[in-house]
């Protein structure tokens, strides 16, 4: 354990996160089953009202029925045809069309009666004729109505609904306008059945109280609300309107800083739309309540919840405090053999025998550890004893001897020199690690040895750019295959001895080649030369075995030593060790 640092014990650990995840999930899940139920209150309400605006809309379409009945019976009643006649009356003609008017208007108030509807009509001639069954409203002549936005529509459709607006006394009407045609179909005069809009916003004011209801036309114009004041008002826009429900019949809106569940339904007789707006704060009063209350049961629940987690915690903890003491006495213990006696739930009994049985297995890796390290000097030992090889020392010493009773002094020195320098390289071993660049002297100094032996038959080329020879390597991979490439790649016939050797990088690795221009590897002397590299007791293997030992040893399994048998030119070996700085 790390010292001087403070660490959190496990007990507050525990605590703090169960509390986080029960605070959590309390909160979360508190939050989610809210929006559910808020949606579910929203969509059952909407539901609702959308029934209320149905049945709204069948007593809206009720009060229409009705009156295209009695605005039928004024406009097709044989008593008064010499309207349609399109001249000028005479005052008794005119006396004649009262007293039919009279009668009909007997036999409008017994249907009126029923169907509770409060109308009058208006007829208006191109000869100038007016007549209006309201007593207390001034007739307007048919010249008045020409400058109304809707007349041009009653004229070319023959009859229209015109929504509501204000009538020469300032009451609000909507009216059936049907234009009259004479017997060529020329344009005589215009007849208005004009409802007041009380007749429709007595259908919904009953059930207006913290809401409101009303009604628009197709073009966006309120037809009738319990607010006087915005009928006839341009209050939507209708494409933006068609954008908010879309297939839908209910939405929440903010207007006014504030929320509202706006609910329509779509009366197709007329092509009007019914419409409720309520305050979503009104719709969700028993939401809140409800939600206080979620959130006094999750505190109550909460407070349990960590009583809970707080015993657990103590429970579990307490036996792994004893555990952990007994941990430091093991590791003061230079035996290291001391049982656990730590008891608790199962889980730390489990711990408590994995660690007895680890404890054992640590002991017996730590024997094989020193095992190995043995073997790995006996190796490098094998390897040194491999470099001083007797047939080596041997060529050496009888070339020195040949060139002293030969009288060639200078060069009895140079190789004397080579052999002295080389000798220190090998017993100068107090690192297993040196520079590329002390590695290619060693090098250099073997060739000198050899071209006094083979002369200019032997020759060796070294390639290595200068920013790698700082670079650190295992001490003597190299010169074995150099030995290997003289002694066992060539035979009688050759001329001469070509031995190259480089040094890449290739993918942050160090990828050492050595070539030869030899006799190279057949599929059977591949096969031979393997079952000589898996036999440590060849003689004149050693040196490549030690090299693929040793890299192994101190690299690891993914490097080594391998060698390229399709390469045709001769013999080629590669190593691969990692980069050193």
């Amino acid at each position: 354990m790390e010292k001087g640092k403070n660490h959190f014990k496990l007990r507050t650990i525990l605590i703090a996160l169960i509390a986080v995840i029960i605070s959590s999930t309390l909160v979360v899940s508190g939050m989610i089953s809210f929006q559910m139920f808020e949606r579910l209150m929203v969509e059952k309400t909407a539901n609702a009202r959308v029934d209320v605006l149905m049945q709204i809309s069948e007593k809206v379409s009720a009060i229409n029925s009705n009156s295209q009945i009695l605005a039928n019976l004024y406009f097709y009643n044989q008593n008064i045809t010499t309207l349609y006649q399109g001249r000028e009356f005479t005052e008794g003609e005119i006396l004649l069309i009262h007293q039919n008017f009279q009668q009909i208007d007997e036999l409008a108030q017994m249907a009126q009666s029923s169907a509770n509807i409060d109308f009058y009509y208006t007829f208006a001639m191109v000869n100038g004729y007016v007549f209006s069954s309201n007593p207390d409203s001034d007739a307007l002549t048919l010249e008045d109505y020409r400058n109304k936005i809707w007349f041009v529509e009653v004229v070319e459709q023959e009859e229209k609904l015109i929504s509501t607006y204000a009538d020469n006394e300032g009451r609000n009407i909507i009216s059936i306008a049907r234009s009259l045609h004479d017997e060529k179909g020329e344009f005589i005069g215009l007849f208005l059945f004009n409802i007041y809009e009380e007749n429709f916003s007595r259908t919904f004011e009953p059930l207006v109280e913290n809401n409101e209801i009303y009604i628009v036309d197709n073009n966006g114009n309120i037809v009738s609300h319990s607010n006087k004041d915005l009928l006839g008002i341009r209050f939507y826009n209708m494409t933006v309107m068609n954008e908010m429900f879309q297939e839908g019949n209910h939405n929440i809106i903010e207007k006014s800083q504030q929320e509202y569940l706006f609910s329509i339904f779509r009366n197709h007789e007329l092509n009007w739309i019914m419409v409720e707006e309520i305050p979503i704060y009104l719709l969700l009063g028993e939401v809140q309540f409800i939600r206080n209350r979620m959130i006094l049961i999750g505190a109550i629940i909460f407070v349990i919840s960590m009583l809970i987690c707080i015993y657990i915690s103590q429970k579990t903890t307490r036996p792994l405090k004893d555990l952990v003491v007994a941990l430091e006495d093991v590791g003061k213990s230079e035996e290291n053999n001391t049982p656990f006696e730590v008891a608790g739930w199962h889980e730390i009994n489990v711990i408590r025998d994995e660690y007895n049985y680890m404890n054992q297995r640590i002991k017996n890796l730590v024997d094989a550890i020193k095992q190995t390290e043995q073997d790995k000097r006996v190796a490098e030992m094998g390897f040194m004893q491999a470099q001083m090889s007797p047939h080596f020392l041997y060529n050496t010493l009888f070339s020195i001897r040949c060139l002293v009773d030969m009288g060639s002094k200078e060069e009895a020195i140079g190789i004397t020199d080579s052999f002295t320098s080389i000798l220190k390289y090998i017993l100068s071993y107090q690192d297993e690690y040196v520079d590329i660049a002390h590695e290619i002297k060693f090098l250099e100094d073997y060739e000198i040895l050899q071209k006094y032996r083979y002369g200019t038959e032997f020759q060796m080329e070294i390639h290595c750019l200068p920013e790698l020879y700082p670079k650190k390597i295992l001490r003597m991979m190299i010169q074995p295959l150099v030995e290997n490439s003289l002694f066992h790649g060539f035979n009688g016939e050759m001329k001469e001895i070509k031995v190259s050797i480089s040094f890449e990088l290739i993918d942050n690795d160090m990828v050492i080649s050595v070539t030869d221009n030899g006799i190279g590897f057949t599929e059977v002397g591949y096969g031979s030369l393997s079952e000589k590299l898996q036999n440590k007791k060849q003689s004149n293997m050693i040196g490549m075995n030690n090299i693929r030992d040793r890299i192994k040893m101190n690299y690891g399994s993914k490097y080594g030593l391998t060698i390229d048998i399709n390469y045709e030119k001769g013999a080629k070996v590669i190593l691969k060790v990692p980069i050193i700085d």
